[in-house]
């Protein structure tokens, strides 16, 4: 958590002063119509105003990217989708500002603006950052990078570096972390960026802290500290001081601790940051608590309240102020007061003894005689409690030699339990060597178990590498998504294309088992298909699926004389560019067409309804036969389906894997129920408006929030095509 906010702060410090200068010179600028100087204008005043009020920078981004939209002024509403994204990332609202992002990159890949391109991937990989999800911040630090690096910017560069280091350093990697940190400020060193060479020096510091190495520490934090002193940067200064203090105070050197919080305090009380005020306050109370200082530590603690409480509001404070000096008045007045009660008491209690003496005599004869039956009495009294002690002396006794009586037969039991230990002993030595021998074989199982787990992850990149490539998708089928999560490293889902004869071939294959025996098979799936239509030359998706059930009944030597009852369900396409004929083939598994309402779907000169729909669209379900791929009673050939296709039709094949997910647990279904077909057409038909690539991440993000935390059962494939 220090190294979050020392980063956040230093970032914060090395923007906010160049920002304030900025607006001055922004501020100078006139701009007397609404054009794309004006756009260019407000987007400025949002970038510069994002570091010292969010609320004025949203304002200027909002009216920027209504002026670009109305002057169709796509580079300016880009921008104004990036300055929001950025202002949700300062107020810590990081699903919006990952949204707003995502917009704008969209618009920079629509203008192929590379340079917008790689600032938006790092932006993103800030947010993935601040979420604490570093594997995705590392892919767009990376992919930010790889742009920059084409485009030769030394600063973008530079800055990718620096958000992949940070990554490292948030994750504890210090090696790596250290590695992009050397990197990133040599480049700064090159461009002369005085600020982000600081910003380097200084979590290298960090770094250094953290890898208890205080000397290299030490020397970085004051080549950082050097740096923003020439430049002037004050905020820079204080923030450094202050990380100074903790690191001397971590060293229990309290001296230079009090010294380097000291001169942080007043440069952040020059500047009016209450932020670092805050923080030095509640570090100085911690470090004056530790040296039993109380009354100091409790004069910090307050100054840290009053920071934290009214943000250093100047009536607050002066209400407070009078407060306590109203305070420390009623409390010398009350002190005052009690002294005078006391006096008071002195007086009434002499003025009462006078009184006592002069009535004394009149009543020490009674006394006297009282006093004389009180005596007579307590003799009396004597006499029976000695009588009572004598009784309970006697019975004492008696007690006394029946608890001898138990110390024998507690010494027998302790001899008894001398003897059983050192039995144990023994026993324990036995379990010792059997704690050994168990230690040995752990030793061999994690070693094959490391060694097979090496083997399924190579296994993993084979069967990887069998998958069609993106491009090859890309250049055919055009606008689709696909959506691949296998259960475990290797998946028995696997999704096929080919192009052959001006026909493209799509299919979603769902093979018997998950995980390695699911692998397995889903290579003989693979490799069935690609000998249907390369060797054999079939190009209808029932003939396909004929000769892949041959293959595969062939390769697994599945007889009646055989157990082996495994295969897999398949979804079969195939699209003819020439005739704009779609074919269907299934087994088990079906096909969903979704077209507008005003359109009929006619599929073998019969007129079909629709399964499911909504004011906009229909829903069309195709389904396979109810067989599947391998060794079955009774096989039959596959039918095959075929109708033209409609503008605006959308088609989707699938495992069961989605709607078979466990999840949506409740009081009433703790260990959760499935999702359903049912749920899943729903999901499609109310989300046609969006775009396959948008729809592809509703899907995963409904299945991920449905699953929870409990474990996905299957390997999950969804292939979704809209019309070419």
């Amino acid at each position: 958590m220090r190294f979050i906010f020392f980063i956040t702060l230093l970032l914060i410090a090395i923007t906010g002063s160049s920002q304030i200068a900025r607006i001055d010179s922004l501020n100078k600028i006139k701009v007397f119509s609404d054009d794309s100087t004006k756009v260019n204008l407000l987007n400025e005043y949002s970038y510069a105003y994002c570091v010292i009020s969010t609320d004025s920078s949203l304002k200027y981004a909002e009216q920027a990217m209504e002026l670009a939209k109305l002057l169709k002024y796509k580079i300016g509403f880009a921008r104004a989708y990036i300055n929001i994204g950025r202002v949700y990332y300062y107020q810590d609202n990081f699903v919006k500002a990952l949204e707003w992002d995502i917009l704008g990159l969209k618009v920079y890949e629509e203008l192929k603006d590379e340079k917008g391109i790689a600032d938006c991937q790092r932006n993103i990989g800030n947010v993935y950052l601040n979420q604490k999800q570093y594997p995705k911040a590392l892919e767009y630090y990376e992919k930010g990078l790889s742009m920059y690096e084409k485009l030769q910017d030394k600063k973008g560069i530079a800055n990718c570096l620096r958000g992949i280091a940070n990554t490292y350093m948030a994750d504890k990697n210090y090696s790596s972390a250290k590695e992009n940190y050397s990197k990133a400020l040599q480049l700064y060193q090159e461009i002369n960026d005085m600020k982000n060479m600081s910003t380097c020096y200084s979590n290298l510091g960090v770094i250094y802290m953290n890898t208890n190495e205080p000397q290299l520490a030490l020397d970085y934090q004051m080549r950082g500290l050097k740096i923003k002193e020439k430049i002037g940067d004050k905020k820079g200064i204080a923030i450094i001081l202050s990380s100074l203090g903790g690191m001397f105070a971590d060293k229990n050197d309290a001296k230079k601790a009090l010294e380097y919080f000291n001169r942080s305090l007043e440069v952040a009380s020059e500047i009016k940051s209450l932020d670092l005020l805050q923080r030095n306050y509640a570090s100085l109370a911690s470090l004056y608590a530790k040296q039993k200082d109380y009354t100091k530590a409790y004069e910090n603690h307050v100054f840290y309240k009053a920071m934290s409480d009214s943000l250093f509001n100047k009536e607050t404070l002066k209400n407070q102020t009078q407060l306590e000096m109203k305070f420390e008045f009623e409390k010398e007045k009350q002190k005052a007061e009690l002294e005078q009660q006391k006096i008071d008491a002195l007086k009434a209690e002499e003025l009462f003894r006078f009184k006592l003496i002069g009535i004394a005599a009149g009543v020490g004869f009674l006394l006297m005689i009282f006093l004389f039956v009180m005596i007579y009495k307590n003799y009396r009294n004597k006499k029976k409690a000695n009588d009572l002690l004598t009784a309970q002396k006697k019975e004492i006794e008696e007690k006394n030699s029946i608890l001898n009586q138990q110390n024998e037969e507690i010494k027998t039991q302790r001899d008894e339990l001398e003897t059983q230990s050192k039995f144990l002993m023994k026993m324990g030595d036995k379990v010792a060597v059997q704690h050994q021998k168990i230690k040995e074989q752990m030793v061999i199982v994690n070693h094959q178990k490391k060694e097979i787990m090496d083997s399924i992850h190579y296994a993993r990149r084979i069967q990887m590498a069998i998958l069609p490539p993106d491009d090859f998708i890309q250049k055919y089928l055009k606008n689709y998504f696909i959506l691949y999560k296998p259960k475990d490293i290797v998946s028995g889902d696997f999704y096929w294309i080919e192009y052959i004869d001006s026909r493209i071939l799509f299919a979603a294959v769902d093979c018997t088992g998950h995980g390695v025996p699911g692998a397995f098979m889903s290579i003989v799936g693979n490799n069935g298909l690609g000998r249907a239509v390369r060797e054999s030359h079939k190009i209808h998706p029932s003939e396909i699926l004929d000769e892949l059930d041959d293959f595969v009944v062939e390769t697994l030597r599945q007889t009646n004389k055989t157990d082996i009852k495994d295969g897999m369900d398949i979804a079969l396409c195939a699209y003819d560019f020439t005739t704009k004929m779609f074919e269907f083939s299934g087994a088990n598994n079906p096909i969903y067409i979704i077209r507008p309402k005003q359109k009929e779907f006619i599929l073998q000169n019969a007129l079909v309804p629709p399964s499911g729909g909504n004011d906009e669209f229909n829903l069309f379900e195709i389904k396979g036969d109810k067989q599947p791929i391998g060794a079955t009673d009774n096989r039959r050939k596959f039918l095959n389906y075929s109708f033209p296709v409609e503008e605006g039709d959308t088609y989707y094949i699938f495992s069961d894997g989605f709607a078979d997910q466990f999840g949506g647990a409740s009081d009433k279904h703790p260990d959760g129920k499935k999702f359903k077909y049912s749920k899943l057409k729903e999901l499609l038909l109310n989300n046609q408006s969006l775009s396959m690539s948008d729809q592809k991440i509703l899907l995963n993000k409904t299945i991920e929030e449905w699953r929870g935390n409990l474990e996905q059962v299957d390997d999950v494939l969804v292939i979704g095509v809209r019309v070419f």
